[in-house]
């Protein structure tokens, strides 16, 4: 019967609160200023709905998986021993990793560039692992709360390169693919978290709501930066329209 229990209490962590809560709005959030520009609210109820809901489920499933181990506040998860996991070594680094790793290799799998982002996704994998060992580190809450310049330099460059890596690792179309936009959000998540780690002293509501917040600033850049490249581009005459179609 616990073991029952604990499967249950996995799932509502992953689905409910942190990972499906923490992950659910992100992605709309993250998809939603390119969809707006491309037709407004229909197309982007259109979009999302036109997408199975298996993608949608098992892409929130993994990110939420990447940021169950985060040190939210009032995180039950983190009260939980599942497979001893959350307090044995690097657990909660590993189950980041995992996460996000399976999310973006699922995301990529029939990209053109699959090696390309392998190799930007495992960078990215790699980084986090590497803090962790170079502060000693036995989980989330020891890599933020480890103190000095060191740690925080560490600490900024890993979240920089999580951020400036995300269209190459999870691929450069959020607002079409519900992976994608998950990953994005996973990976804005735990560079927030590594370069700010006072949110997890923060109310819960003001945490999530910084990651929301996040979430429609990187949609909002990403979106005017490809209507920026749009606007960029050398007008075409009807006959080189046509032929390029």
């Amino acid at each position: 019967m616990s073991h029952i229990l604990i499967g249950l209490a996995l799932c509502a962590a992953l689905f409910i609160y942190p990972g499906g809560v923490t992950i659910a709005a992100p992605a709309a959030l993250m998809a939603w200023p390119k969809l707006w520009s491309r037709g407004g609210f229909a197309s982007w109820r259109r979009q999302w709905r036109t997408t199975p809901i298996a993608t949608v489920m098992g892409a929130w499933g993994l990110a939420g998986l990447a940021v169950l181990s985060l040190p939210w506040p009032g995180n039950p998860a983190l009260g939980m021993s599942f497979a001893g996991l959350t307090q044995a070594g690097v657990g909660g680094v590993a189950l980041t990793v995992l996460g996000l790793t399976g999310l973006e290799g699922w995301a990529g799998g029939d990209s053109p560039r699959r090696g390309v982002r392998f190799g930007f996704s495992a960078l990215g994998a790699l980084s986090v692992v590497l803090l962790a060992e170079l502060l000693r580190a036995q989980g989330w809450q020891q890599i933020l709360a480890a103190g000095g310049p060191g740690p925080e330099l560490g600490r900024l460059a890993v979240g920089a390169l999580l951020l400036v890596s995300a269209p190459w690792a999870g691929g450069t179309d959020p607002e079409v693919d519900p992976r994608t936009a998950a990953a994005w959000a996973a990976r804005l998540a735990i560079a927030l978290f590594v370069c700010f780690p006072q949110l997890r002293f923060l109310p819960v509501a003001v945490s999530l709501g910084a990651l929301w917040a996040g979430c429609l600033v990187v949609g909002a850049a990403w979106a005017g930066g490809g209507r920026r490249r749009l606007h960029q581009l050398p007008l075409l005459t009807e006959g080189q329209g046509a032929a390029r179609l």
